[in-house]
């Protein structure tokens, strides 16, 4: 983010940004009838189904996502099988309209095809990367985002065309719910240009410049 690239910098390094990249052939839309089968095969249900991916610990802010579940439209959340559940988050969590799944998911870009929109509501800035891997992953596979303005997103994304940048838990809340019904969707346009490759370049780029 800028506010980080300005804090190095504040204690005398040299930085620059690089913006991290998304596998944009593993992440994609689902094709024909896919999202259907991949419910099936996951044992998911029918209806509208939001997506969040990430550590049941009490600094996401997970809790917010009690205010976009109810009857018509249940959040999935995917949590980390690396990182112990934090008890009275998840115990909260199961009380809701919300299902979770914490055992270990081979191919993960399933996931994401088989959801209808993506919820990142995490506010500490101690509790995710700057940019979080799950807002490019369900961007890549051009799903309707609704997030807080986290970390370094906002220096990278406008919101517009199914991607809602928040700054209120009661915004984040509306758009989550709002976002299902979005007509124009272009999520996946927004993140092409993040590849691995390019950070790469970036990167050695940045290494050249120092050396010259």
């Amino acid at each position: 983010s800028t506010l980080g690239l300005e804090a190095v910098r504040g204690i005398g390094c040299k930085a620059r940004r690089v913006p991290l990249g998304v596998d944009s052939e593993v992440f994609k839309p689902p094709g024909p009838g896919a999202k259907q089968e991949l419910r099936t095969r996951y044992g998911l249900p029918e209806g509208r189904l939001i997506l969040h991916v990430g550590h049941i610990s009490p600094g996401r802010n997970l809790e917010v996502l009690q205010g976009v579940a109810d009857e018509a439209t249940r959040v999935l959340i995917v949590s980390s099988t690396t990182t112990r559940r934090h008890p009275e988050v998840e115990a909260m969590l199961r009380g809701q309209e919300v299902i979770l799944m914490d055992r270990y998911i081979e191919h993960i870009e399933e996931i994401y095809r088989l959801v209808d929109g993506y919820v990142f509501p995490t506010l500490s800035a101690t509790d995710a990367i700057d940019i979080p891997l799950s807002v490019l992953e369900a961007m890549a596979t051009n799903l309707p985002v609704a997030t807080t303005a986290f970390g370094g997103l906002p220096d990278l994304f406008a919101s517009g065309e199914g991607l809602f940048m928040c700054t209120t838990e009661a915004g984040l809340v509306e758009a989550a719910r709002r976002m299902l019904d979005t007509e124009t969707i272009t999520t996946r346009d927004k993140i092409l240009g993040l590849s691995w490759k390019n950070a790469a370049e970036s990167v050695l780029e940045a290494i050249a410049a120092e050396l010259a």
